[in-house]
Parts: structure tokens; C-alpha cells; sequence
């Protein structure tokens, strides 16, 4: 693997589906696979930017992240945190199979207040109320942010992937 040992950082997730009209398939950076779903990433000692696909971003940051905070923490801060990085990769990984799936799943904002939350509907299933349509997900759009979706909501919700609850 051409990036292993590097100290690298997450700037971008990106989210194309293989049936978009601007889909375009290229090159990990890391493997040389052909790949759709990737991440932008900077090496954080030569400030270089590569594009990776999401299982060399497992590979080279993910289990990296779990053992510097392993290495880093007593053993019962070690253990919250990990389980804390995990839930963020797993929700990520909810979000992204959702709108890889449109015929399954709608994403939807809910407005509140001053605030918004990002929703997910599996259309197969029922709701406790007998209708078509039971909620699968919802965080709020702040913390997708945060964990690194900015970029692939607001691209999903510009191609009306994404709706107005």
C-alpha cells in the first residue's frame, strides 16, 4: 500500500452513485482500484492530498484512530471513545448506503427551530401506525456535519436526493 505509515486526515467524504449522470470512476490514490465512493485525505506532514476509496480509508486511518486512542487513554477512556468513533463511522455508513438506495430509502430534513435533523425512511417497512414507511435513522444535521458529510448532503440535497419533510 502506497500510503501505509502516513499520518493522514479525513477532509472529505464523496458520494456518487453508480447510476449518476456525473458519476465518474477513478483511481485510489492508495490501491489503484477503480473506485465510485471516496475520501479526500491530506498527509499531515507534507500537506499532499490524496483520493482514497473507503476501504483503504478503514485500512489507513480508521484502525490507526483506534490505536493511537488506545494508546493514548486509560483503559476505560480508551473503550468510550473507540465505541464513540465507531457509532460515527457506522452512522456514516447508514447515511451513504441510504442514498446509494433511493428505491428503498428516503432522506428527508426535518425542520425544528433553529435547528435541522437528517432522516432516514426505509420504504419497505411499515410504521407503528400501519402506513408504508418506518423511520430508520435520524441525527441532527450538525453532527453529519461534523463527522464529515457536509459535502455529500449538500450534493445529495442539490440533486434532489434529499427532501423537505
Amino acid at each position: 500500500m502506497k500510503l501505509a505509515g502516513k499520518k493522514l486526515e479525513v477532509l472529505n467524504i464523496h458520494r456518487k452513485g453508480i447510476f449518476d449522470m456525473d458519476a465518474m470512476a477513478f483511481c485510489c490514490d492508495n490501491c489503484g482500484r477503480v473506485i465510485v465512493n471516496s475520501a479526500t485525505v491530506k498527509d499531515k506532514e507534507t500537506g499532499k492530498v490524496y483520493v482514497i476509496g473507503l476501504d483503504c480509508k478503514k485500512t489507513l486511518i480508521d484502525k490507526d484512530i483506534f490505536a493511537r486512542i488506545e494508546a493514548e487513554n486509560p483503559d476505560y477512556v480508551a473503550k468510550y471513545k473507540i465505541k464513540e468513533v465507531k457509532r460515527e463511522l457506522s452512522d456514516m455508513q447508514k447515511v451513504m448506503a441510504a442514498l446509494d438506495n433511493p428505491a428503498k430509502y428516503s432522506v428527508v430534513v426535518y425542520n425544528y427551530g433553529s435547528g435541522q435533523d437528517i432522516g432516514i425512511i426505509d420504504k419497505t417497512k411499515v410504521n407503528h401506525l400501519g402506513q408504508q414507511g418506518e423511520s430508520v435513522f435520524c441525527e441532527s444535521t450538525g453532527y453529519l456535519f461534523k463527522i464529515g458529510l457536509k459535502g455529500v448532503l449538500l450534493a445529495a440535497q442539490s440533486k434532489g436526493i434529499i427532501k423537505l419533510a
